[in-house]
């Protein structure tokens, strides 16, 4: 049926392909990829962060068989945000099911059927603000799965044949996973920050010095977008960063004072909220002082850049309860409390201890960058707070 279609429909069509998915593994992936799609519809439609929690929702008082068209939008959009919901908690069930089966290469086949759909049919949608978290539940399921979709997305930003869009929505997705996944390892961040320091000052040597034309941002959006994910992963990383015993020497190494002084100026470009909170995050950490730049920038400036941030949170009721223990908060300078620890992800795989807060040495990490290689690329699918 289509998307549109009467909730209990719409919900009772999906259990029973998923039925069929268990019974018929042979069309499993095309069962799975055809429910992503009918969530992907719902998706993009709504507009979750205008749903007021707090009022009652006439989806659940309202007769679908009735006129719809007597519906208010909100009303619609509610009774959309359950379908979705509903459709979110049977693959998230689906996903834990493949998991308690024991079998690795089942759990190995669903990791890489999930970063085949994302590659098809996620990572290029605009409005996208809840599927791409199956992903994110898949790949806590295992290390290899959190490193493998890392690499999956810096190979796309780093291949030139790939086109500008897809490089920065890449590098969206980087950014707000390493700073949302409270289970992705400090090895594992500072190699990526590292990586992503290494190009933006490769850059800057061999373009940094042009003239920036009137349309800079567009011609140099990859570079922004590089830096914009620094940026970003460094506002809510650098209290895990700056607890480590070398974070100071690590920051140093990363050359943020070089790339914020530029001559491509990338406050300018970055989205504003990141750029401010950047600017604080690095005074505070005595980095360095820019709040005159960020004051010139506004000056002259003459849009305002909006960031997009893929992982930014979870608003679907229900199936919430599958991300919120792996989900970074944001907090602030003025919100945090450095004496606080950061509570360890709970998974009920008792045999994996998976605790962000012990001391870790790059060698205990895989190396992002070794699993690009392994992404597949031929497939056969044709698909603002902090």
């Amino acid at each position: 049926p289509h998307h549109s279609a009467e909730t209990r429909l719409l919900i009772g069509f999906v259990n029973s392909m998923m039925r069929i998915a268990l019974y018929c593994p042979l069309l499993r992936d095309r069962i799975i990829a055809s429910v992503v799609e009918k969530a992907i519809h719902l998706d993009v439609e709504i507009k979750i962060e205008e749903l007021d929690e707090e009022e009652e929702s006439e989806g659940i008082f309202f007769d679908e068989q009735d006129d719809l068209s007597q519906l208010s939008a909100k009303g619609k959009m509610r009774i959309s945000a359950d379908k979705l919901d509903s459709i979110m908690m049977i693959l998230f069930q689906d996903i834990d099911s493949m998991r308690l089966q024991e079998d690795q290469q089942t759990l190995d086949d669903t990791h890489n059927l999930y970063l085949k759909i994302f590659d098809a049919a996620i990572l290029l949608t605009h409005r996208c603000k809840i599927v791409q978290f199956l992903l994110f539940y898949v790949s806590h399921l295992k290390p290899d799965y959190t490193i493998s979709f890392i690499g999956y997305l810096l190979s796309k930003f780093e291949q030139p044949s790939m086109t500008i869009i897809t490089r920065a929505s890449a590098l969206s997705y980087l950014a707000s996973f390493l700073a949302r996944a409270k289970y992705v390892k400090l090895a594992t961040i500072k190699q990526t920050l590292s990586f992503l320091s290494s190009w933006i000052t490769f850059y800057l040597e061999t373009e940094g010095n042009k003239d920036v034309p009137e349309n800079g941002g567009q011609i140099h959006r990859v570079f922004y977008a590089a830096c914009e994910c620094l940026f970003y992963i460094f506002c809510f990383r650098h209290w895990k960063i700056y607890k480590d015993s070398t974070g100071s020497s690590f920051v140093q190494e990363l050359k943020i004072s070089d790339i914020v002084t530029s001559p491509l100026n990338p406050l300018n470009e970055c989205a504003g909220t990141v750029s401010r909170e950047f600017v604080r995050v690095c005074e505070y950490r005595n980095i360095g002082k820019w709040t005159e730049i960020l004051y010139r920038n506004k000056k002259y400036a003459k849009t305002t850049q909006e960031g997009f941030f893929p992982f930014d949170p979870y608003l679907l009721k229900n199936s919430s309860k599958f991300i919120s223990g792996l989900y970074c908060k944001w907090k602030g300078i003025d919100q945090h409390d450095e004496e606080e620890e950061e509570e360890d992800v709970e998974t009920e795989d008792k045999n994996e201890n998976r605790d962000d807060d012990e001391e870790e040495s790059d060698s205990d990490v895989p190396k992002v960058m070794s699993y690009v290689e392994e992404i597949p690329y031929d497939l056969d699918y044709q698909f603002g707070s902090h």
